[in-house]
Formats: C-alpha cells, structure tokens, sequence
C-alpha cells in the first residue's frame, strides 16, 4: 500500500502543479490582452480624429511617421522596465537587449523614415552632431545581412591563419 499511495501523491502534487501553471497562464493572457486592448483604444482614439481626407495632408503622415519610431522606441524601452533581472545587473537589460536586436530592422526603417521627414533632425545630421551620425551609422548597419558579416570574418580569419602560417615558414 505504501508504494501505490506514494505515486497518488506524486500524481496529486503533479496535478497541483498543473493547476497552478494554468491559472498563472490565464492570468498572463487576460493581463496581455487587457493592455492590448488598452492600446487599441489608443489607436483607434488616434484615428478618431482623423478623417480618410486628412491622410491627403504632408502633415498628418509627418506626425504618423513621428509616431510611428516614437511607438518602437517605446516598446523597446519597455522591455527594460519589466525584465526583473535588470534591477540584479545594474541597470543592463538583457531582455530589452534582445528586444532591440529583433527590432532591429523595423526601428532602423523608423528612424530613416522619420529622419526624411523631420527637419530637425535633418538639421542636426547636416551641422555634424556626433550623437545623430552615430545614430544613423548603427541604424544603416541593421540592414546589412549577418550571413554577410560572418563570411567576411570567416575570411578575415582565413586570410590571417594563412598570413601566419606562412610567416612561420619564412624564418
């Protein structure tokens, strides 16, 4: 009796946690799904104001395009904030680190597009400012494909083996 009563509650515990894990995962999604509601809301008060003649104005796509890298810029940030092993490393997300290497592409095509279309910023990469050249370097480098960069390290590292090997000879 005592082995068939240890695994019923081995079975129990199982089930216990089972049952856990799932109202944990159904809190999770109906907290997502509020905040994604929450954020659609936003979105539609924003397009609220807007009439489908307005979209024929520079204006409105200047302010949409703004928008638009304000809001990746925004949900990168937001990463840091809730990843709980920042608070442990000082600061430094990795989370939110990831967040922008996935984002990468889509807040590099934000941050062009908003350049073409703010003035100021457009000021500030024509007088030098060594923050926003900066910025538009890291974001050109975002589109350059990763296979690429690592054939031409592999080749890099080729080329030096070979350079070595051959100064090894020549002595």
């Amino acid at each position: 009796m005592g082995f068939f009563s240890n695994i019923a509650n081995k079975v129990k515990n199982v089930v216990k946690g089972v049952k856990r894990t799932g109202s944990n995962i159904v809190k999770g999604v109906k907290k997502t799904a509020m905040n994604v509601v929450k954020g659609v809301k936003r979105g539609a008060k924003f397009l609220g104001e807007l009439k489908w003649n307005d979209f024929s104005k520079p204006e409105v796509w200047k302010k949409a395009i703004i928008r638009n890298e304000q809001n990746y810029r925004k949900l990168v940030g937001m990463l840091g904030k809730i990843d709980p092993s920042a608070k442990k490393l000082g600061g430094f997300s990795p989370l939110q680190t990831v967040g922008e290497v996935v984002a990468a592409l889509p807040l590099a095509t934000a941050y062009f597009m908003r350049t073409a279309v703010d003035e100021k910023r457009q000021k500030r990469l024509k007088s030098g400012n060594p923050d926003e050249i900066l910025d538009a370097g890291i974001a050109g480098l975002s589109f350059v494909p990763f296979g690429y960069v690592a054939n031409k390290i592999k080749g890099g590292k080729t080329a030096l083996k070979q350079l070595v090997k051959n100064a090894r000879f020549a002595r």
